[in-house]
């Protein structure tokens, strides 16, 4: 192990003990991840009490969750109100890098009145790094969110788990970067994945039906008249430039 590793294991432990809650432990946001499976690892070296949750969105990757019940039995899986089937023809538009409503009402979920740790690194994005170690979060929680690999790199995240887990989900092996939802609009893969898992892309496909039917109902604006149609919009490059106005009028008309 590297001698700076080191020193950012035991910074990233000191910050897990430092927040600790006064009563309950922490609730700790597991996705299967390397990332999660670091910050997993490292509470179990902390010594601290936690009980880990994985919030199922609908679009999970199989593999993802046979992995997690193989090697961590003792993660809760939390089921949504609504499945993704669900929530786009009640939101009558699809998941969009704008209009991110899947995250919301499906991954950042529970933890409500407690302290949440994840494994959340400034390395992620431009948002994430603007994100601290420690934060006090929004009204809907009252502890902290604690993020103690926040100044982790993702080779310091690979080496920690090469030397104290020795596992990790085989879609790393498969050429994926991120373990997430199968169709994350976030994901520049996506198209990939759907080709991967094509009940999953059928089932989208039949969401933007009823969709499109709810918008009829609704008397709201609609172009599209198949869900194959809306498909290939979703997945057009259209999706990655500025929306005119005619596509805000369509996607966000109250």
């Amino acid at each position: 192990m590297n001698l700076f590793l080191n020193d950012k294991i035991t910074v990233a432990i000191e910050r897990i003990k430092e927040f600790l809650p006064k009563e309950g432990g922490y609730y700790l946001a597991f996705s299967g991840g390397k990332d999660s499976q670091a910050i997993h690892k490292l509470t179990e070296m902390s010594g601290v009490p936690f009980d880990a949750h994985y919030n199922i969105t609908t679009v999970d990757p199989p593999e993802l969750i046979r992995f997690i019940k193989d090697k961590y039995p003792n993660v809760a899986f939390d089921r949504p109100e609504k499945t993704m089937w669900q929530l786009i023809p009640k939101h009558l538009m699809p998941p969009t890098r704008i209009a991110r409503y899947c995250c919301n009402e499906l991954k950042e979920r529970g933890g409500t009145g407690r302290s949440v740790m994840t494994g959340v690194r400034a390395e992620e994005s431009n948002n994430r790094a603007r994100r601290a170690a420690t934060i006090r979060p929004c009204k809907r929680r009252h502890g902290w969110i604690v993020n103690p690999i926040i100044d982790w790199s993702v080779s310091d995240v690979w080496e920690f788990i090469e030397l104290h887990i020795g596992f990790w989900c085989e879609l790393y092996d498969r050429g994926w970067k991120r373990i997430g939802c199968i169709g994350c609009p976030m994901s520049n893969e996506r198209e990939k994945h759907l080709r991967e898992y094509p009940k999953i892309r059928r089932s989208y496909i039949l969401a933007f039906e009823r969709m499109i039917e709810e918008r009829i109902r609704q008397n709201k604006p609609y172009e599209w008249t198949t869900g194959e149609q809306v498909m290939d919009w979703w997945l057009s490059d259209a999706r990655r430039i500025p929306i005119d106005e005619k596509q805000k009028q369509f996607m966000f008309e109250p």
